[in-house]
């Protein structure tokens, strides 16, 4: 068994909670002609995220990452809303419920080199 399927076993078995994802890189899925890539994991971490719907158009927003945070507050008020400073105390609201934490498969091309 390699580390990295050693680290999502530890992973989930500490944490039954959380629900797995994989965060899938461009380079795996660059085409729409077949139905299926052969990937592999990079690795595997537990990460708070969220979907930015608003200026974002879809990108994730990590909450441990420098200023993700304040950007989805942001592209919510401004967004969603019209930016004034109540929209952003309104913005900051639903920005905290909008955070899933999860574990996190990091998907690359295959082959990794893995041990």
């Amino acid at each position: 068994m390699n580390e990295i399927t050693q680290e999502l076993l530890r992973l989930a078995q500490e944490n039954p909670e959380l629900p797995i994802v994989t965060m899938v890189a461009t380079e795996v899925v660059c085409g729409d002609e077949f139905g299926y890539w052969l990937s592999s994991p990079s690795k595997c971490d537990i990460r708070e995220y969220a979907i930015d719907d608003w200026i974002g158009n879809g990108i994730i927003r990590y909450k441990d990452d420098n200023n993700d945070e304040e950007l989805l507050i942001e592209s919510i008020a401004e967004g969603k809303y019209d930016g004034t400073e109540a929209d952003y105390e309104r913005a900051e609201l639903e920005a905290a419920e909008l955070w899933t934490k999860a574990i996190v498969i990091y998907i690359d091309p295959y082959p990794q080199e893995v041990t």
